[in-house]
């Protein structure tokens, strides 16, 4: 998706500013909003690295190849780059459908 690191960096600011706003209230008693941000916000990043998807994709279709009913789309690790990710197109229908 277009922007989509900007956009992601835009909501955990923004986020962040609003945990900040919170802090001092009872809304904010349990959870220091702010520190599960910043907790959470560098896999938000990681999960925008296709690189690393790329691997991961890899993985598990290896992991998968014994089963034959199976199908992993094969990455194309030496096109994708940390913002476009490369894989065969696969025909068929989702799981989730």
């Amino acid at each position: 998706r277009p922007f989509v690191l900007e956009t992601v960096s835009l909501d955990l600011y923004l986020a962040r500013q609003l945990g900040f706003l919170l802090r001092n209230t009872p809304l904010a008693s349990r959870i220091d909003i702010v520190e599960l941000i910043d907790e959470f916000a560098p896999n938000f990043y990681a999960e925008l690295d296709y690189n690393e998807e790329c691997q991961n994709g890899e993985r598990i279709r290896r992991d998968m190849a014994r089963l034959p009913m199976v199908v992993i789309p094969k990455n194309y690790p030496e096109l994708t780059t940390r913002r476009v990710h490369v894989a065969e197109w696969v025909y068929g229908e989702k799981l989730s459908q």
